[in-house]
This record gives C-alpha cells, structure tokens and sequence, in this order.
C-alpha cells in the first residue's frame, strides 16, 4: 500500500524568501550598532569649546588662518563639530578669528 504523499504547499517561495530576508537583516546585524550611527553626535558646551580650540590655537603657534587650521584640527578633536558657526550659531558664534580671540580683518575698513 502505497503512503499518502503529502501535496499541500505550506509555505511558498515569498514565505521563503521573507524568512531568509529576516534572517539576514535581523539576526545578523547588530541593532545597537545601527542606533549608534543614528544618534546626534556630541558637541563641547560652547564655552568649552571656545576655550578648548583657542589654547589648541595658541599651542600650534597660532599658525596663520584660523579657519584652514580648524579645518584639519577638528577631526582629531572628540566634540569640536565640523561646522561649528551651524552649531554654535544661537550660542554667539561670530566667526573663526572671534573663536580664538583674533579680530577679524575688515577688508573694506581698510581702505
């Protein structure tokens, strides 16, 4: 006597794939990993910063323009932003020279 074969279908190729999908993306990945990128990233109070950047300033000789110094300092520096003026810019930022206690050179006044 011949078994009875089974020709109910219980998951098709979609279930299929959705499950492998899940697998992949949910048990794979590290969920923490994910928020850690989405978090807004830390910036100093901005009187620290002020004070932080512009002894860095002094202690690197006070080398030219402040902001092309900036530029190439702030990545080695945890909590200074990229664009501090957008980030600082309710909490009295001025400028870069201001930042480090120059005064900004006005081009036109000194004609």
């Amino acid at each position: 006597m011949r078994e009875k074969i089974n020709t109910k279908i219980e998951k098709g190729p979609q279930d299929v794939f959705k499950q492998r999908l899940d697998e992949i993306l949910y048990k794979k990945v590290n969920i923490e990993s994910i928020n850690e990128f989405s978090e807004k990233p830390k910036f100093l109070e901005s009187e620290y910063f002020e004070a932080g950047v512009s002894a860095a300033y002094k202690e690197a000789g006070s080398p030219g323009s402040v902001r092309r110094w900036y530029e190439t300092e702030y990545k080695q520096n945890q909590g200074w932003p990229a664009n501090p003026n957008r980030i600082y810019q309710d909490k009295g930022w001025v400028g870069f020279p201001e930042l480090v206690g120059k005064e900004k050179i006005n081009k036109s006044s000194s004609k």
